[in-house]
């Protein structure tokens, strides 16, 4: 589920929708928090895509000058920040550790 959920993330429509992003990004963090899963191939997927995900979003808001993208950036920013904290705990990465490798 929550890899269909971080996969959703990057349709083209939802791309446009940061009040949507942000919801999404929520729902796979509270997932990730409840679920008794632990570490597969697809959560550390997951981990993955929510990166770059990430790093495409912020890219995007860096040139922006209008006030309402950045604060929305803000605040997905730390949502991502939260949902791979919560799926770093279900394969017992450290979430700094989880960006290194994933960003690359």
């Amino acid at each position: 589920m929550i890899s269909v959920l971080v996969k959703h993330l990057e349709h083209k429509a939802i791309l446009k929708q940061p009040e949507m992003q942000l919801s999404i990004v929520e729902v796979i963090s509270a997932l990730a928090e409840q679920s008794r899963a632990q570490a597969s191939a697809a959560t550390i997927g997951a981990i993955s895509d929510l990166v770059r995900h990430m790093k495409k979003t912020l890219q995007v808001a860096i040139g922006s000058k209008d006030l309402e993208v950045v604060k929305w950036n803000d605040k997905l920013r730390k949502a991502f920040d939260e949902c791979i904290v919560q799926l770093s705990k279900k394969v017992n990465f450290p979430p700094i550790q989880t960006y290194q490798c994933c960003a690359t």
